[in-house]
């Protein structure tokens, strides 16, 4: 889809000066599901990208660009820092040989009163071990407005880790977290329940409980889940009739273990079970 001019403002301002020092991007990775210690993807990565698909106009282009990203580490979650423009992605481990993350670059109101926003996110793969100093790089760049237009970009490329050695100012640990301190924005999870990647809005209600809505879930559009009020690290879903990974009638609960990591499990009466870690 093309976007009207009016979304060319926040593009040109919020996202090219970041290919001017060196691109910061956004993906959505593989998925798969890990098993033991999470892989260690922590270091200095450098790289270049080429775009591969665009869907907007011609003037909101990614074409060829390079980057710096520092990437720190706490077990699965994981955060990273363009070195050109110092804006800082969160996300976490995906599969058994990479991870995602991501950010809002741009959130504003353009002329004729068009809400608009920019969200990137940034997925490494193909990171066979602790040490493997090569990864696959992919990005999605999603530029959404609130009168319905939207399009995608998205590029493809490789990065060289200088050091397998973590970075010398790792994330720090985590505080023990409630699903009501879920940070909102896009998670990409592991695939096992077929979700891969959702929105989460947190929304706190005076009269009845706590919800955690994700949107996209699956194919069943947006779904609400219950923050349950006696202990706030878990959360139901409202509905017990959900498809998941092509089933019917099934029922899902989340656990909140920090701000921006959840597993996800869900049930069918008497069938399958799932989990998907995100």
């Amino acid at each position: 889809m093309q976007l009207d001019t009016s979304f060319k403002a926040i593009y040109s301002r919020s996202v090219m000066p970041l290919l001017a020092g060196g691109l910061a991007l956004s993906a959505i990775a593989c998925g798969g599901s890990s098993s033991g210690d999470p892989r260690n993807v922590s270091g200095t990565w450098s790289g270049t990208v080429t775009e591969v698909n665009n869907t907007c106009s011609p003037g909101l282009a990614f074409t060829t660009g390079s980057f710096t990203h520092i990437v720190s580490q706490n077990n699965e979650a994981v955060s990273l820092t363009d070195d050109a423009s110092g804006l800082q992605y969160l996300g976490n481990i995906v599969g058994d040989d990479g991870f995602a993350a991501n950010a809002v670059i741009a959130d504003d109101e353009q002329p004729g009163g068009t809400f608009c926003s920019v969200e990137q996110e940034i997925a490494y793969d193909e990171i066979d071990s602790d040490s493997d100093l090569n990864a696959e790089v992919k990005i999605d760049s999603m530029l959404v407005c609130a009168d319905g237009s939207s399009c995608l970009i998205q590029s493809e490329g490789s990065a060289i880790r200088s050091s397998s050695t973590p970075d010398p100012d790792p994330l720090p640990m985590l505080e023990p977290a409630t699903c009501l301190d879920l940070i909102e924005r896009t998670y990409t999870g592991d695939g096992g329940c077929g979700i891969n990647s959702t929105t989460v809005d947190v929304r706190v209600n005076a009269t009845e409980n706590d919800l955690l809505v994700l949107s996209p879930f699956g194919g069943n559009g947006a779904t609400s889940f219950a923050i349950d009020e006696s202990d706030t690290t878990m959360a139901s879903s409202n509905l017990n009739d959900l498809e998941i990974n092509a089933g019917p009638d099934y029922s899902c609960s989340i656990v909140c273990d920090g701000e921006i990591t959840f597993t996800l499990s869900c049930f069918q009466e008497g069938g399958e079970v799932c989990e998907e870690r995100f």
